[in-house]
């Protein structure tokens, strides 16, 4: 057992005994407090990737496999990883702009010929960026080509440039037999674009098309690229405030000031187009539903809207209805005008009665110092920080306790 007594061999006094232990919480709380300070800062500065064509280089400094940013995040094939394609239009590898391939020069060519089905190819130097190797004959192909060879890749020479220097014959190049000479030359990709679609989340494309007919896309410009969207706002507008069950709803949709032809209007499971008039009629049913506006171009809007039952018009119901004011029906209506008028082109919202603490809403106005009960949420910031205090209030009173005894 531990003893009580202090080096000289007396019993140390209990109060001497309680501030030891008092000192000695205090030290575990401010390292408790400490610990919850640093996790509270980790989790606000820890970050995820975002990484819109998986191809593990994100748009921003966040939490990605490679750290380098990616120019192109709709495009996997486009990232600082990928190897950059001499003058096709791309920037492959994000470096901001696109490589130039080397211009042809005198005495860069090829010569080739077949054998026995296969393609040889010798040359005396390159041709822009496309390397041949040189490749020998297998063993027992003999033979000459007696015809000038013109044929050499223009792959990678700015448009329809070529390297043409022939040979007069004889000159053997390949011990082949069964040689012929191969004039059939690499084709020359040309492309033609169409104009670029309308921005739509970012994003616009258009369509290329080859009019050499190529096979191959090894110069193909760009066909998608991002953008800025440009905000097109639905105005929607209700003729109505009370709207009871079955009802007709008159819905106008309007983009500055014009009637939205053709918007498409969801409620209730069911879907409508607005007519030349930007005009909807909807069937009312009964409880809180929503209505939502949209079209191709335009930025959808979202109304919520409650519908009543016949038998619950009348005052006393929290909506203003149409032959109510603030005089005849305060506890429904709010005031609008001196004459106690209501607007009817602007429904008006649920009487305040239903906007007070309790209603299980975080109104405005409201939050957890004064509506715990709407407005709490154990991980917002605000949520932390009551937290910390009241947990270090506590830690006090336990401190105040243990010196009172």
């Amino acid at each position: 057992m531990k003893s009580n007594k202090n080096q000289w061999g007396r019993r140390l006094p209990v109060k001497r005994k309680k501030l030891l232990i008092t000192k000695a919480l205090i030290v575990w709380m401010k390292k408790i407090l400490l610990c919850l300070s640093l996790l509270f800062l980790i989790s606000f500065a820890y970050s995820f990737c975002e990484d819109s064509d998986g191809d593990n280089y994100g748009i921003k400094e966040l939490d990605c496999e490679f750290s380098a940013l990616d120019c192109d995040d709709f495009n996997p094939n486009i990232n600082p990883g990928k190897t950059e394609v001499c003058s096709n239009g791309i920037d492959e590898d994000c470096n901001g702009k696109d490589l130039s391939c080397m211009q042809c020069a005198e005495g860069e060519i090829f010569f080739r010929c077949s054998c026995q089905g296969k393609i040889y190819e010798k040359g005396t130097g390159y041709c822009c960026n496309n390397v041949f190797n040189e490749t020998k004959c297998e063993p027992g192909c003999t033979g000459t080509v007696a015809d000038r060879l013109n044929c050499i890749t223009e792959q990678g020479c700015p448009g329809e440039t070529m390297c043409n220097i022939w040979l007069a014959p004889p000159h053997q190049l390949f011990e082949c037999h069964d040689v012929f000479p191969d004039d059939n030359c690499p084709c020359i990709e040309k492309w033609s674009c169409e104009n670029w679609s309308s921005c739509i989340n970012g994003k616009t494309t258009r369509k290329c098309t080859d009019k050499k007919n190529c096979s191959t896309i090894k110069i193909k410009p760009k066909t998608t690229s991002t953008c800025t969207t440009e905000t097109k706002k639905i105005s929607v507008k209700l003729l109505k405030n009370t709207i009871k069950e079955n009802e007709l709803i008159t819905l106008i949709a309007s983009y500055n000031n014009n009637p939205l032809v053709s918007a498409k209007v969801e409620y209730s499971g069911k879907s409508i187009l607005t007519d030349f008039s930007g005009k909807a009629v909807l069937t009312a049913v009964f409880g809180q539903n929503k209505i939502k506006v949209s079209k191709q171009g335009f930025d959808s809007e979202e109304l919520t809207i409650n519908v009543i039952k016949e038998i619950d018009a009348g005052c006393g119901n929290n909506y203003c209805d149409e032959k109510e004011n603030e005089f005849n029906c305060p506890i429904d209506c709010k005031k609008t005008s001196e004459t106690g008028d209501q607007n009817k082109d602007d429904p008006k919202p649920i009487s305040e009665e239903k906007q007070k603490c309790g209603n299980k809403v975080c109104d405005k106005g409201e939050g957890i110092t004064n509506c715990f009960t709407d407005c709490f949420n154990p991980l917002a910031p605000e949520s932390l920080v009551f937290f910390g205090v009241v947990f270090l209030v506590l830690i006090l009173f336990i401190i105040t306790l243990l010196k009172i005894k």
